[in-house]
């Protein structure tokens, strides 16, 4: 059993690193390299309200950084981007949890940090190869069942918003298997 974890621990590892290792293209830099040769460019503080619709050539991509706009909503053709693993959307204006998002059958991190979404979907579970989300700082009052069928969920971040005792100690039974970050319970009613 030991040299089974080994080896899963040693893939997941590999994969992480050869994320880490990937060459993040700046958008300007992008225009003049082939398409199917860019896999993670970053949009960081452009201060956009929407993406460049150019912007769905790049199919090919694994890291998408999306931090610090001024996006509400995304487009649908991010669903054509069936590699991505790492997106970063935190400090946007999204009310709403995108929709789009979840028919990215590869993404395995999506942070969503201090953006504006009350909820989360119902069918959330159908991300199955997610393994963190960040939420931190959102207004989210309670959190959908269906987290509970997220089998690879390894990391939950829900700092920033104000939960209960009962609340965390709910969703720590609930999801065994998760490291979830909570900021300490407010005497707040449950």
């Amino acid at each position: 059993m030991s040299l089974l974890c080994a080896i899963i621990l040693l893939s997941s590892k590999t994969k992480a690193q050869h994320i880490d290792s990937l060459r993040i293209y700046h958008w300007s830099q992008v225009a003049t390299l082939p398409t199917d040769s860019v896999t993670a460019i970053s949009f960081r503080k452009l201060k956009l309200r929407e993406l460049p619709p150019d912007l769905a050539k790049y199919t090919r991509l694994r890291y998408l950084d999306l931090g610090q706009n001024k996006l509400k909503s995304l487009p649908d053709y991010l669903q054509n981007m069936q590699h991505l693993q790492v997106l970063d959307l935190n400090r946007n204006e999204l009310a709403a949890f995108p929709p789009v998002l979840l028919n990215l059958p590869a993404l395995e991190k999506l942070i969503l940090n201090r953006n504006s979404i009350s909820a989360l979907p119902e069918d959330i579970h159908r991300m199955k190869a997610l393994r963190v989300l960040d939420l931190w700082d959102n207004p989210l009052p309670s959190l959908p069942d269906s987290l509970a069928a997220m089998s690879h969920l390894k990391e939950l971040h829900l700092e920033g918003i104000m939960y209960g005792p009962t609340f965390q100690e709910n969703w720590r039974k609930t999801l065994t298997g998760v490291r979830i970050y909570f900021d300490q319970p407010c005497d707040c009613r449950e």
